[in-house]
C-alpha cells in the first residue's frame, strides 16, 4: 500500500471507526469473505482480533467458517492504520472507549492524543449539564418576576386592606429578595460557562 493511500486510508478510518450496532457480516459478504482483507480492515478501525468471534456467529446461520490463519495477518497491519493521533483524538473526543490495540511503538503518542480527546469529551458534558442549569435558572428568574410584577400591580389597587397591603409588601420582599440571589447566580453561572467554553478551545486540537 503507498504512503498516499495510508494516509488516505488513516483518515477515512478516523471518520468512521464510531459506526457500531450492526450486524457484524451479512450472507454475501460471508460467502465471498477474503478474511485477510476483513481482518484488515477490523484492525483499521481499532477492533481487537477476538472481534472475528462476532464474525463466527454472523457466517454460522450461513454455514460459512472464518478463516482463522487468514484473518490474524489482517488486524496487525490495519491496526498502524488505526494507531494515528487523529484517530486517537477523535475516539477520545467521542468519548468512547480504547481496546489497547496499539502495539508498543505506537501507544504511548496514542495514548497522549486519546486522553486529550477524552478530557474535552468530560468539558463538554459538564458545560452541557451546566448549560442546561443555566437555562433553568433562568426559567426561575422569569417566573419569579412575572410573579412580582402581578403582587406590585395589585398593591396599587382600590379597596385593599392594610394587613393585605402589608402581606403583599411582605411577598414582593421575599420575591425581591430572591431575584437578587437569582441574578447573582445568574452572573456567576455565565462567568463559569464562559471560562469553561475558553478552556475547551484552548485544548482543541486541528489536523
Amino acid at each position: 500500500m503507498s504512503k498516499w493511500s495510508l494516509v488516505g486510508f488513516s483518515a477515512l478510518m478516523a471518520g468512521c471507526l464510531l459506526v457500531t450496532g450492526c450486524a457484524t457480516l451479512n450472507k454475501e459478504e460471508c460467502l465471498q469473505a477474503e478474511w485477510r482483507t476483513i481482518g484488515l480492515e477490523d484492525g483499521s478501525k481499532g477492533y481487537p482480533v477476538t472481534r472475528i468471534s462476532e464474525h463466527r456467529k454472523a457466517c454460522a446461520k450461513h454455514r460459512v467458517q472464518p478463516d482463522l490463519n487468514q484473518y490474524r495477518a489482517g488486524p496487525q497491519e490495519g491496526v498502524r492504520l488505526f494507531c494515528v493521533p487523529r484517530t486517537a483524538y477523535q475516539l477520545g473526543l467521542r468519548g468512547r472507549s480504547y481496546q489497547g490495540v496499539c502495539p508498543k511503538d505506537l501507544e504511548a503518542d496514542f495514548l497522549a492524543y486519546y486522553t486529550t480527546g477524552k478530557d474535552i469529551y468530560q468539558l463538554n458534558r459538564q458545560l452541557r449539564q451546566d448549560e442546561q442549569t443555566l437555562r433553568e435558572l433562568e426559567r426561575e428568574y422569569d417566573a419569579y418576576t412575572a410573579t412580582m410584577e402581578q403582587k406590585e400591580a395589585r398593591l396599587v389597587s382600590p379597596g385593599l386592606t392594610r394587613q393585605q397591603c402589608q402581606q403583599l409588601l411582605d411577598e414582593i420582599k421575599s420575591l425581591s429578595a430572591s431575584l437578587v440571589a437569582l441574578e447573582a447566580a445568574l452572573y456567576t453561572h455565565g462567568q463559569s460557562l464562559e471560562r469553561q467554553r475558553a478552556e475547551i478551545e484552548r485544548r482543541k486540537l486541528t489536523f
